[in-house]
């Protein structure tokens, strides 16, 4: 027995596989017919002969194979490279894990290192390496059945670079939280949620959500435990108190707001007050992750590119630290519009990137620039503490309660 037969047996049996009735294969099978235009690539490789034990082996390996192949979408390849991306489009949007954000392919990848989920967009390979797993190709053979090939090599970019890609879900951010409605239901099942576009990815395990509305003694109990958390921290104020429940409210219902939020500014008369473990226990609550820290910097250009970088990654939180000097035109920009104009690193195309972030800004002495004061909500730390960062006498140890905000 050669090696070109166990291939063409294996091929037909796909062949009759697709054809037939059956769950995994109805009515999805290509159509094959002496209409279709002949191939112009037939094989002329000289006949292999294998042993009988290699060919019982190679035999089994096909037509796991072929029963692979039955549970993807068949796509038939012929010269209409328009219908050809559709289909491919069209089998993209049968996968659980692609999305599309501002314009382009989208994957939720994970990172075992922080234990966190991240969107990035599909390079060409990665398209490539998707449709290999969501589509099987076929070509005619003259006087044979259809034959499989691997991905067309001009698909992947094609399909990469459409722009449109109907069907595709549409994502605009991670949340590992359960996810807040609108009207005040919770989205708690792990996946993908329609009505907010947000896909919900959990880091950690959270009790069940309550299905009655908290009452307004609930609501105070819950206010004043999260004011316990922030007993040590020196608030300038009351309204500085109330600023901070008012980041951890934007924080966790930024996708319900359909317009610009204002950022929120911790301010301190002296370094080591705890600017930063503001914003780290506000996020820690409200999302419970991490806060990943910016460092600012004095070229617009700069900024906007860190910007954008964000806004495409899907951040919920912006955040940056020991500002000397906010505002200006980049970041006027960005909190007075839903929508963001940022270049793609790279490469000369403009994105179009939806402002679904929260901004946070931590300074000593920040000087704010144009309108970036009636544009922020300050937060005022004021301590008598010659040096803070050597305090000791805390009451809560946060490191213990939250982990992750250290």
């Amino acid at each position: 027995m050669s090696l070109r037969k166990l291939v063409d047996d294996a091929e037909e049996r796909m062949a009759a596989l697709l054809r037939s009735e059956t769950p995994e294969s109805a009515g999805r099978g290509p159509r094959i017919d002496d209409t279709e235009p002949e191939a112009d690539d037939e094989d002329d490789e000289e006949d292999l002969v294998v042993s009988d034990e290699d060919a019982e082996m190679l035999n089994r390996a096909l037509a796991r194979a072929a029963l692979a192949g039955g549970k993807r979408e068949p796509i038939w390849v012929t010269d209409n490279e328009s219908v050809l991306v559709s289909e491919a489009i069209a089998a993209l949007a049968r996968q659980p894990d692609v999305y599309q954000h501002a314009g382009e392919l989208t994957a939720i990848n994970y990172d075992p290192e922080d234990g966190s989920y991240r969107m990035s967009a599909l390079t060409v390979p990665g398209v490539r390496r998707v449709l290999s797993g969501a589509a099987v190709f076929y070509k005619r053979r003259k006087g044979k059945g259809p034959r499989t090939i691997n991905v067309p090599s001009t698909l992947p970019a094609m399909v990469h670079s459409a722009g449109t890609f109907h069907g595709i879900r549409p994502l605009r951010g991670i949340s590992p939280v359960p996810i807040l409605h609108a009207d005040g239901t919770v989205f708690a099942q792990p996946g993908y949620d329609p009505s907010t576009g947000l896909a919900y990815h959990p880091t950690r395990t959270y009790p069940a959500v309550s299905a009655h509305a908290p009452t307004v003694d609930e609501t105070r109990a819950a206010v004043e435990d999260i004011l316990a958390i922030y007993g040590d921290f020196p608030f300038k104020g009351t309204a500085d108190k109330a600023a901070t429940l008012a980041l951890i409210l934007t924080l966790i219902a930024r996708h319900l707001i359909d317009g610009p939020t204002p950022a929120f500014l911790v301010r301190a008369n002296t370094p080591g007050a705890g600017k930063g473990k503001v914003i780290e226990v506000a996020v820690a609550i409200a999302l419970g992750t991490e806060v990943a820290i910016m460092t600012p910097t004095d070229d617009d250009a700069e900024d906007r590119k860190q910007i954008t970088a964000c806004l495409r990654a899907g951040d919920r939180v912006i955040a940056f630290d020991n500002v000397l000097k906010f505002g200006g035109a980049v970041w006027d920009g960005l909190l007075t519009s839903t929508k963001w104009s940022g270049r793609n690193l790279g490469k000369t195309e403009q994105l179009k990137l939806p402002v679904n972030a929260v901004v946070t800004v931590t300074s000593n002495g920040c000087r704010l620039v144009g309108d970036a004061g009636r544009r922020t909500l300050p937060i005022r730390l004021h301590t008598s503490e010659p040096r803070p960062e050597e305090r000791r006498d805390f009451k809560l140890q946060l490191l213990r309660c939250f982990p992750s905000a250290g």
